[in-house]
Order: structure tokens, then sequence, then C-alpha cells
């Protein structure tokens, strides 16, 4: 179990409630972008991460609400 634990800890992991606040934040995701969690949690993801979106994010939102999801890829800068 703990060999487990350890392992899930470095794979990227990020929860955001509905409004896009950081909920969850662990160690591989300090990993990956550099914030700790402290300096994670709370803030808007697509802010602290400053997200570069394929299409505008209310166009994205907005096909989020409709369909109940949408498929695309957000970058990070």
């Amino acid at each position: 179990m703990r060999e487990h634990a350890r392992i899930l800890d470095f794979a990227q992991v990020l929860v955001r409630d509905q409004e896009g606040h950081i909920v969850l934040w662990n160690r591989g995701s300090e990993l990956l972008y550099g914030f700790s969690q402290q300096e994670a949690i709370g803030r808007v993801s697509h802010d602290l991460l400053r997200t570069e979106f394929p299409a505008s994010r209310e166009q994205i939102e907005q096909q989020v609400r409709e369909t109940g999801g949408w498929e695309g890829e957000l970058i990070p800068l």
C-alpha cells in the first residue's frame, strides 16, 4: 500500500471546484508545474498556470454546460 501511495503521489493530480479553484494539488503537480501546494490551493487553475486555450474560454465553458464535456488540449505556459 505504501508503495502504491508513493507512486500515486508522483502522478500529476489536481482537482478543481466548479469555479475552477484548486482544491487538491499533489507532489506530482508540484514537480510538473513548479508551484507548491500552498501556492496552488485556492487559486484558479487557469490563472495560476496561465493556460492557453484553443478556443475562447467562454466557448469551452459553454460547451461543457450544454453537452457535459469538452475534448481538446489546454496548454499551460
